[in-house]
């Protein structure tokens, strides 16, 4: 009989049992989820008070008070508003729930549904023009004009981010929420503090001066406000126009202190992408989205308020702001990215002065063709002359931004396109 093996002195250690990964939390998309349920709160609840504006604004002692026709037109930029959070929400849930969002991207296919939009915007634009003597409905042709400003930047970003790397669908939509609630509303509260600062910084200098006691004395009471007093008004500012102070302080503020504020925060939605490792063609293409979004929301708020014969030359002239946007935000982004790579960051204040001085620009030249439309005289022989040519300088420019933009597409796409690999026949054929 023999006997068993003996048991072993000490038994091996047991292996550790493996606990399952925990799925890591994007926090990018926590904070786009979050962003997009505040700003479809912020868009219903803006909603809800332009209901109750429109509903007080129909009693009689308040109509003067309130402007009916400019409601619709704010009530088309909510619902838009709305529409972005919607899918901001809906893309950061999916992403959060371990589910990828699509690639964002730019085809061939698109481009031609994009030469078929021009034709839809020449028939907004013809309604628009239309609309008082075809006796559209305000809700109708708000609609119209929102559409009219829309359109065009959308067919000039497609053709900006032609096949160009971009990224996903969540964040393109993560990027227009981002600009439109917090990017825009930030540059337009810098700016309404700087137009507070240049307000009270007027009226100092005004006052000091004693042709313009009696206007500012009328001003001080605006309840008692009449025609006649108004007509004062006007008379006693009119030498204003003769004084070049006056010419410098509407050009600092339109052609310097505008275009700094607004090139340094339209591409703030690219800077919270710094982490991404983004490429030079995914900042270009976020700039693009960050200065439509900008451009779209300014001027929406602007058409919206045009009426009459101003309604169709506002619009045109809308869309070269627009592009003006696009591109400046564009090529911010693009050098936003580069820099990331290669650390070179006095490219950055480079580009950034740049796009300002290209800004201010073209606001000069379009506050020169706004003098067009002045009833009284100009004392300036220089802004008279610029004035003059006004309209053809902005075409120029409206032009070359074009072609810049294409041309850029194009570099950008030739150096993100891998090189053909050789065929095997023509390898074997070198070699022999």
């Amino acid at each position: 009989m023999s006997l068993p093996p003996p048991l072993p002195q000490s038994l091996p250690p047991a292996l550790p049992v493996l606990a399952p990964a925990t799925p890591k939390v994007d926090h990018s998309s926590v904070w786009q989820l979050v962003l997009g349920i505040i700003g479809s709160l912020l868009s219903l609840l803006s909603l809800l008070g332009l209901l109750v504006i429109y509903l007080v604004s129909q009693n009689q002692q308040f109509q003067s008070i309130f402007n009916q026709t400019s409601i619709p037109s704010y009530v088309w930029i909510c619902l838009l508003l709305l529409t972005l959070s919607v899918f901001s929400i809906f893309y950061a849930a999916r992403r959060l729930r371990g589910h990828e969002a699509p690639v964002f991207r730019v085809t061939t296919s698109t481009l031609l549904w994009m030469g078929g939009g021009l034709i839809v915007w020449g028939a907004l634009l013809y309604t628009g023009y239309e609309a008082d003597s075809w006796h559209l409905p305000s809700v109708l042709a708000a609609l119209v004009s929102l559409l009219a400003i829309l359109l065009p930047i959308v067919i000039l970003f497609s053709l900006g981010s032609y096949r160009l790397q971009f990224g996903s669908k969540q964040r393109a939509w993560g990027l227009m929420t981002f600009s439109a609630f917090v990017s825009t509303q930030l540059a337009i509260l810098v700016e309404m503090f700087i137009f507070l600062i240049a307000g009270v910084l007027g009226y100092f200098w005004l006052s000091h001066q004693s042709q313009f006691a009696q206007a500012l004395s009328l001003l001080s009471h605006p309840e008692s406000l009449t025609e006649s007093n108004l007509s004062t008004i006007v008379m006693r500012l009119t030498p204003l126009l003769s004084k070049p102070e006056f010419y410098l302080f509407v050009g600092l503020l339109f052609c310097l202190l505008i275009p700094l504020t607004e090139e340094l925060f339209k591409p703030l939605g690219v800077w919270f992408l710094a982490g991404k490792k983004l490429t030079p063609a995914q900042g270009f293409t976020a700039g693009l989205v960050c200065g439509a979004v900008f451009g779209a929301f300014e001027s929406s708020t602007i058409v919206g308020a045009a009426t009459g014969d101003m309604w169709l030359p506002t619009v045109v002239a809308r869309v070269g702001t627009g592009l003006l946007h696009m591109l400046t935000t564009a090529i911010s982004g693009w050098a936003l990215a580069q820099t990331w790579q290669d650390n070179k960051f006095g490219r950055l204040s480079l580009i950034y002065l740049a796009m300002v001085a290209l800004h201010g620009v073209w606001n000069f030249f379009a506050l020169a063709m706004a003098l067009q439309s002045l009833v009284l005289p100009i004392n300036s022989t220089f802004l008279s002359a610029a004035s003059s040519i006004s309209v053809w300088v902005l075409l120029g420019l409206a032009g070359f931004m074009l072609a810049m933009l294409i041309v850029l597409n194009f570099s950008l796409r030739k150096r993100t396109t891998p090189p053909a690999m050789p065929q095997l026949s023509d390898t074997l054929n070198q070699s022999i």
